[in-house]
């Protein structure tokens, strides 16, 4: 895979976590999302993504700094030191506890599929998700099932779709709450973060953009629940598919710290890439 690319990629993966985290924040626990919170969504996005203006910046939460700790551990250790993550957990909590802290969430595979895939050729969906039930199966031991369970309901309610991908389709947002989840487990937000990506490659009625990547985390807040995990997750998914290009950077300015975590991102991707094993695996 190019180099250019490639860093596009690591950037775009924890620039989602943090964008869908910011976005999501003030939506959730709400269980539906009405209609006008749904118009004052799209208002405030446009706003975001095209207008220049000062305000306070949006604050990101447990997500982001989770996310934030395990990736400054790697980079400090150069590996997974999990004592050394516990104790970067704990002293994020420490710093700001009123982020918020909950469970973590099981999403790297996905992320490291869409790492390899090129977003100028067509997303096969199907193919998607039957390789990360088949690398799910082999890494989640006891609750495969449970997973593979889920990923067959996001595929299910995917091929309800029709296969016109130039069709725009209308979402049922009760449905996918009820049949996948958008609760803090893991069983009940990362399927739903995945169904998010992959239902927002197509234009979704009453979701007003050209920019598949803000479809998919506006989308995530749009199913209500535990938005900003979801939201996270969509994002971190869909950024490392489209690439950190496709956030505007005005948008990037309102959010805490973006510039922190886009070094983060850099620095990831050296380690990554210095390793002759972990860069023959990188540009496969």
């Amino acid at each position: 895979m190019d180099p250019e690319l490639l860093k596009n990629k690591f950037r775009g993966t924890i620039l989602g976590v943090l964008v869908g985290d910011c976005l999501g924040s003030p939506y959730e626990g709400l269980k539906t999302i009405s209609a006008q919170k749904k118009s004052n969504l799209q208002q405030r996005l446009n706003q975001l993504w095209d207008v220049k203006f000062r305000e306070p910046v949006m604050e990101y939460t447990d997500d982001s700094a989770m996310t934030c700790a395990l990736a400054e551990s790697l980079i400090e250790k150069q590996e997974l030191d999990i004592v050394d993550v516990a104790k970067q957990f704990s002293k994020s909590y420490h710093e700001r506890p009123d982020r918020g802290y909950g469970a973590g969430t099981v999403i790297a595979i996905a992320i490291q599929q869409s790492l390899h895939l090129n977003p100028s050729e067509e997303l096969n969906i199907s193919n998607f998700v039957d390789d990360l039930i088949n690398k799910m199966d082999k890494i989640e031991g006891d609750t495969s099932e449970l997973y593979k369970e889920r990923l067959n309901i996001v595929k299910n309610l995917l091929s309800e779709d029709g296969d016109d991908l130039n069709a725009i389709i209308s979402p049922n947002e009760q449905r996918v709450a009820e049949e996948l989840g958008v609760n803090v487990r893991a069983l009940e937000s990362v399927p739903t973060a995945i169904f998010c990506f992959l239902k927002a490659q197509r234009r979704i009625k009453k979701i007003r953009t050209d920019n598949p990547l803000r479809r998919v985390i506006q989308y995530a807040i749009s199913l209500g629940g535990d938005t900003d995990t979801i939201a996270s997750m969509a994002g971190a998914i869909a950024g490392a598919f489209y690439g950190y290009e496709k956030f505007s950077l005005l948008l990037l300015s309102h959010c805490e710290e973006w510039e922190r975590f886009q070094e983060i991102a850099d620095k990831l991707l050296d380690i990554a890439t210095s390793n002759e094993i972990n860069k023959q695996i990188m540009y496969i």
